[in-house]
């Protein structure tokens, strides 16, 4: 099997790559999310999973989880799938953050995605390789 190499978008010192998202009865969605290596799961708007037919109540499961602002619950919730840097993935878990507002950021893709695929990220050549 061969190494598949995966360029991403720089703004500064982020990287960031495109994802498709499933949809319950509707095209997928196509989101910019921030590789963060700090992030044990990846995290999706609140409300971009709620339109995507992904309902979040008082009944959805939360997960506890640190952030710079202190431990907090937020609710997880598996959306149809996610396709990104080559890799589909079915009912996937994710993270329903309070995210603030970026033209740029939509999401962020955490090391549950990166560590399933082996990825290696290398900095110098801005780019993801998979294994």
């Amino acid at each position: 099997m061969t190494s598949r190499i995966y360029p991403v978008q720089k703004s500064g010192s982020l990287f960031i790559v495109k994802a498709s998202i499933g949809r319950t009865q509707a095209p997928p969605s196509i989101l910019q999310l921030l590789v963060d290596t700090g992030a044990t799961q990846t995290g999706l708007p609140m409300e971009f999973l709620e339109d995507i037919g992904c309902p979040i109540d008082a009944t959805t499961p939360q997960r506890t989880i640190t952030t710079g602002n202190g431990i907090i619950q937020v609710p997880i919730v598996k959306i149809p799938w996610l396709n990104c840097l080559g890799q589909r993935v079915e009912n996937f878990p994710v993270l329903a953050l309070q995210l603030p507002v970026s033209r740029y950021i939509n999401g962020i893709l955490g090391m549950d995605f990166l560590t399933r695929y082996q990825a290696v990220i290398d900095i110098g050549k801005g780019h993801i390789l998979l294994p």
